[in-house]
């Protein structure tokens, strides 16, 4: 293949001396993305050795990556017939952040707690307690006539409450894990309520 240089624009003569411009190659970026790219199933494996590094600071793909995995799974994203990713948006922004808020509550309520003094074994105990009446919620949510939630929320939710072992646990991992999982959500559907 050669390369010439003309006004600024690189073009490649091909084996058949098809003129080639830079932007002809743009789709090998997505390939590689796509080759490359963590799955679902990643994620749940990853999450069974804990949010954290060895030096307990959280996983940077539990910000970045696995966030917007989850999203796509949460909405429904599919590969369909034409080999296109197609979506059935199957849950809201506002589902969504209503277990994160209550998540939310529980933790403020545990720091003002402790501030006040009391950093006990029962305090933590409590904490925890009301991040694992998550599962009933959720369970519940998805049980109804017609279910506020996914099969796929609640398989979330259940991974990272069995994760959660300690206070530590919730407040850095799963925390602020899942308020980036809220954060992609809004920004890949914003016009969801």
């Amino acid at each position: 293949m050669n390369e010439k240089f003309n006004g600024g624009k690189s073009q490649f003569d091909g084996p058949k001396k098809k003129k080639m411009t830079l932007n002809s190659f743009s789709g090998l970026k997505d390939v590689f993305y796509a080759n490359n790219r963590k799955t679902i199933k990643d994620y749940y494996e990853e999450l069974k050795n804990g949010y954290f590094t060895p030096n307990h600071v959280i996983k940077q793909e539990f910000l970045k990556e696995y966030p917007e995995i989850i999203v796509d799974d949460l909405a429904g994203i599919r590969l369909g017939e034409n080999g296109n990713t197609e979506s059935k948006l199957r849950m809201s922004y506002t589902q969504i952040r209503n277990f994160y808020d209550y998540i939310r509550v529980a933790e403020s309520s545990y720091r003002y707690s402790k501030e006040a003094g009391n950093d006990s074994e029962t305090l933590k105990e409590r904490f925890l307690a009301k991040i694992r009446r998550l599962d009933p919620m959720v369970t519940y949510a998805l049980g109804r006539d017609n279910p506020s939630v996914t099969k796929e929320f609640r398989k979330f939710i259940l991974a990272n409450i069995n994760s959660c072992n300690t206070v530590e646990d919730v407040i850095n991992g799963f925390l602020p894990h899942f308020e980036a999982v809220v954060g992609y959500f809004k920004y890949k559907y914003p016009k969801s309520k």
